[in-house]
């Protein structure tokens, strides 16, 4: 009988495999059965997150981020993702706020970066565009 991680592990091999297969739905869908397996897979979420973001899913992809964080409270990807999906949700100052703790995680986020410039300066609506663009996603292995 396999244990919970050796089912987990088949499940992400298998969402890797469907993503590569543009099956993104199914893809997501094996990733949280992993999840739900081993919870401690936790930065499995910030694939999610960005599979969600990049197909649009916003208030999804926040909350794959945000258990992210939950886990890893300064991680600035998850950081720099979850401020795309506040910035395209007219959440303009949790966006900015959340741009300048990515910024302080890590300087060189880019994903931070100019949203968070754009942001300060007021223009919003060139962020939110900016961000609607989303980053490639990152593969889980």
């Amino acid at each position: 009988m396999k244990s919970h991680q050796e089912k987990a592990n088949e499940r992400i091999a298998r969402g890797n495999e469907l993503r590569a297969a543009g099956m993104h739905d199914r893809a997501i869908e094996a990733y949280r059965e992993a999840l739900h397996l081993v919870p401690a897979y936790g930065s499995l979420n910030l694939v999610l997150g960005d599979m969600l973001l990049e197909q649009q899913r916003y208030e999804e992809a926040a909350e794959a981020y945000q258990a992210t964080l939950e886990h890893m409270p300064d991680h600035d990807q998850a950081l720099a993702g979850l401020g795309q999906c506040q910035l395209v949700l007219e959440q303009h100052e949790a966006a900015l706020e959340t741009f300048n703790r990515a910024l302080e995680a890590n300087p060189r986020n880019g994903q931070a970066a100019r949203p968070a410039t754009k942001a300060r300066s007021g223009r919003f609506h060139r962020a939110r565009d900016g961000a609607r663009r989303a980053p490639a996603v990152r593969d889980y292995r």
